[in-house]
């Protein structure tokens, strides 16, 4: 009995281990589809390893879908944000600053394929981040004023904001549709991306890819019916240096710096609809900066966590 029960154990176990499970995803959204979504943003700066502020965004809304001529729109409703600081208590303005913001979210036009066809409100969104940003400097001298916020609507013209905010789509679904995944391997690609911190310049980026395992989608469902993803970004140091110095010319010796750029997600998702019930996502910036004692390595950290609770239209 104890050699038939070993045996037993050893074959269990061996399925366990050896065999590859493969998971297919497809992009199957609604219209009618109700998520009520919670979860915070914090950004901490360092400086040569000590932390300087840690900047906290608590916020929850509701993200809805509707029919839309070229397909869906993707909205974003009832946002509420509440912001800390680990430092001094945040300016006044910052607040309502954050509350301007969050009244005019952009929805995206999303094509029956899950492309993004078009970003609604997108002007009336850049419009509100720009003013906000001119009403905040309203007490600096004209002059500086004038020159911070030419270089602003450039960092904020539509078309970069625009990129940004397909961006986010295409992180959490846009690139997985499609894509077949065995747990037992990790998918790499190289490619080009803009990096904000070096005025979007397309920067050679590896990323990797790797399906982990079959997880409950929420509290409520008992079948396994998710998937947990994993996606993984690193820039490219020797092309990140070759463009410095395409920046700065003669101005700078670049041969040392190092501009680093990373992000680390983990994704719950359904792979039957692509719809996201948790994401975590920490995205980290480091480069040199020259201060009183020298050059020394400015890093900012950026950790996201959301939760999704669906109420209505989600399988």
């Amino acid at each position: 009995m104890y050699r038939t029960s070993f045996a037993l154990f050893l074959i269990v176990f061996a399925g366990k281990l050896w065999a590859v499970d493969t998971v297919v995803l497809s992009f199957d959204w609604k219209p009618g589809t109700y998520a009520e979504v919670t979860g915070y943003s914090s950004t901490e700066k360092l400086l040569a390893g000590e932390s300087q502020s840690v900047n906290t965004v608590e916020m929850s809304y509701i993200m809805s879908t509707k029919a839309h001529e070229n397909g869906m729109q993707v909205d974003f409703l009832n946002t509420e944000v509440a912001m800390s600081s680990s430092g001094e208590n945040l300016p006044p303005f910052m607040k309502s600053y954050m509350e301007t913001l969050t009244e005019a979210i952009p929805s995206y036009i999303i094509n029956p394929e899950g492309e993004v066809v078009g970003i609604a409100r997108l002007e009336l969104f850049r419009n509100n981040v720009v003013s906000g940003l001119d009403d905040i400097l309203k007490d600096t001298p004209e002059e500086v004023r004038q020159q911070l916020m030419s270089g602003l609507q450039q960092v904020f013209s539509e078309e970069v904001l625009g990129a940004q905010i397909e961006e986010e789509w295409l992180k959490h679904v846009g690139q997985w549709i499609g894509a077949e995944f065995d747990d037992d391997g990790v998918y790499q690609v190289e490619y080009e991306a803009p990096v904000p911190m070096l005025n979007n310049q397309m920067v050679k980026t590896a990323a990797e890819y790797e399906f982990v395992e079959r997880v409950n989608c929420d509290a409520r469902d008992q079948a396994s019916s998710c998937v947990v993803l994993l996606y993984r970004t690193q820039t490219d140091d020797v092309a990140v240096g070759e463009l410095l110095r395409r920046m700065t010319g003669d101005l700078a010796d670049v041969q040392e710096m190092k501009v680093s750029v990373t992000t680390e997600m983990e994704l719950v998702t359904d792979p039957r609809t692509l719809l996201t019930y948790y994401v975590r996502t920490v995205e980290r910036a480091t480069a040199p900066v020259q201060t009183a004692d020298g050059t020394q390595l400015s890093e900012e950290v950026e950790i996201s966590e959301f939760d999704y609770l669906y109420v209505k239209g989600a399988r």
